[in-house]
């Protein structure tokens, strides 16, 4: 089962972003703050002559305790492609230091170098696990991939490395990360009443590693 995507609207979305105060720079993700993430696993990768973290983080300790116990449901959990999906861009404004633009753009460039390099190319996708984050890092700049759906009868979600560094990262690195802004997220678009939303349940963020 994959979403109906429409790239026509999705770009009309990314004209649409605005500044919005939060309580914090993690807020844009309600069950998985940048502070309560616990590591599960972490690499180095060397890509585009830039040298970026690849970490996979649980949301809690709960999360991780709840998913360890449950390996069977794990193993027999479905997947859902979202590569494409639209998106409501917000800022995250005068809640503490953002990242540097420039690390931004090395990280995105050492992103592009790192899936085009892979034998699937610019279809690569990575996988990211009910209330887990995938997080890749450079310098002071943080992406995180957040699947909000909840551990028990969440999907997996299939994202592509594609859509972060073509879509998404580009509006929240132009509208917030340039201007200085504290953090910048997405969260899926809700016009589609035909979809499903848990299917849908996400966040993207940039903010200060």
């Amino acid at each position: 089962m994959k979403p109906s995507n429409s790239l026509v609207s999705f770009f009309a979305f990314v004209t649409l972003v605005v500044s919005s105060a939060v309580p914090a720079p993690s807020a844009s993700s309600t069950s998985c703050k940048a502070a309560d993430r616990v590591l599960v696993e972490t690499h180095t990768v060397t890509a585009g002559g830039h040298e970026l973290q690849v970490s996979t983080k649980a949301c809690s300790a709960d999360v991780l305790a709840l998913s360890q116990s449950q390996p069977r449901a794990i193993e027999k959990r479905q997947f859902f492609n979202i590569c494409g999906s639209e998106g409501e861009f917000q800022c995250v404004v005068g809640q503490g230091v953002g990242p540097l633009e420039a690390d931004c753009v090395a990280l995105s460039n050492a992103i592009v170098a790192m899936f085009e390099a892979g034998a699937n190319g610019a279809n690569a996708v990575f996988t990211v696990a009910p209330q887990f984050v995938q997080e890749f890092s450079l310098g002071t700049c943080l992406w995180a991939f957040i699947n909000e759906n909840p551990v028990t009868g969440g999907f997996l979600m299939e994202e592509c490395y594609s859509t972060l560094t073509e879509f998404l990262a580009p509006a929240l690195m132009e509208d917030c990360v340039a201007t200085g802004e504290t953090a910048g997220f997405v969260i899926p678009e809700t016009l589609n009443k035909n979809t499903n939303p848990l299917f849908l349940d996400w966040t993207f963020e940039i903010l200060h590693s």
